[in-house]
């Protein structure tokens, strides 16, 4: 269980404080500062998930939680997990916590050969500028290497920004500098998206919420091109059209800055939206530069579509998040 602990430290740079009394001193967790829950610990080995769960939940009671702690887990145990929201953590790092102010979910870390990962500090990368910035250079690993003032542009940040994200990154071993220290490259770039992908949710997405709508019909969407309003399509839309691995049911649409209120009027008008805080359809800021992504310009990159899709409980988003992670491997234009 230690080395659980101690991995899911430096992994997300979050603590746990031991709770209980008497005989039981020690034996639940407390995410420290913003958790609220407490926590049982089960110890497994070498056991399905499927029976894990049913476990976990066995042994639950109304006070605590059941928290699985063991062995490493691949991203299909990882996500079978999400999808059962059944909370986790192992020995390399992999983590499942979600409460109602806190969603951690890192998966497909492995144990590495020599050290340990460095521990996140929650410093300048935490913040929602240090999100924007991250993600900008993971879809344009070569802006690390323009001027501060042109990444902070391109990345809609203060130019004071960049210096406090860069040494952070460095600190944590996500980016090397060359010879003489003037070229810069990113490292271990899978564990970085992973980061992204588990912090967006709470540093960034719900500073970008302008509204839900819904439709008369469901499918609306399916005749629409977004950039003739400022937009790109995320989540299960953008999935669908990607990956062909995934039939998109709800609609999240991410709107440029310029002339955004004018070009939501005219998307409502057009296609008979109404406001619906339950609808299908979101609409969230974009908060990137002009772009252009492979495989379909209609979309937001991959990795933003992996982080919408993480959110949803569902097994049919497995298959497509396998294959977004894939042809975000692959050469792409920006």
């Amino acid at each position: 269980m230690e080395a659980a602990i101690e991995a899911f430290v430096a992994s997300t740079g979050r603590r746990w404080i031991r709770r209980g009394r008497g005989a039981k001193r020690g034996s639940l967790l407390k995410l420290a500062d913003s958790g609220a829950c407490v926590y049982r610990p089960i110890l497994w080995e070498g056991e399905l998930i499927a029976s894990l769960g049913a476990r976990a939940r066995a042994r639950g009671d109304e006070t605590a939680r059941p928290l699985l702690i063991g062995k490493v887990l691949d991203s299909g145990e990882a996500q079978r997990c999400r999808d059962a929201g059944t909370a986790f953590l192992d020995t390399a790092g992999n983590a499942l916590v979600e409460e109602d102010d806190v969603y951690i979910f890192v998966c497909g870390r492995k144990i590495a050969a020599q050290g340990g990962p460095r521990v996140a500090k929650g410093g300048a990368t935490a913040t929602a500028s240090g999100q924007r910035l991250i993600f900008r250079i993971l879809i344009q690993p070569d802006m690390l290497n323009a001027t501060h003032r042109e990444v902070a542009k391109a990345a809609g940040v203060a130019v004071g920004a960049v210096s406090a994200v860069y040494a952070d990154l460095e600190e944590r071993g996500f980016m090397h500098r060359g010879n003489h220290g003037r070229r810069k490259r990113l490292h271990r770039e899978d564990q970085l998206q992973s980061e992204w992908i588990a912090a967006y949710p709470v540093r960034l997405r719900r500073k970008l919420r302008i509204g839900r709508f819904s439709s008369n019909d469901p499918q609306w969407w399916r005749k629409l091109d977004p950039r003739r309003y400022g937009m790109w399509f995320g989540g299960e839309v953008a999935a669908e059209r990607m990956t062909a691995k995934l039939n998109a049911a709800n609609c999240i649409l991410y709107c440029g800055e310029h002339e955004q209120s004018n070009n939501l009027r005219r998307l409502m008008a057009d296609h008979r939206l109404r406001p619906d805080e339950n609808g299908p359809t979101e609409v969230l800021a974009a908060f990137w530069g002009a772009i252009t992504t492979h495989p379909d310009p209609d979309c937001v990159p991959p990795l933003l579509v992996r982080a919408d899709l993480a959110e949803l409980r569902d097994e049919r988003v497995t298959e497509a998040m396998d294959a977004l992670r894939r042809i975000d491997e692959a050469p792409h234009s920006i």
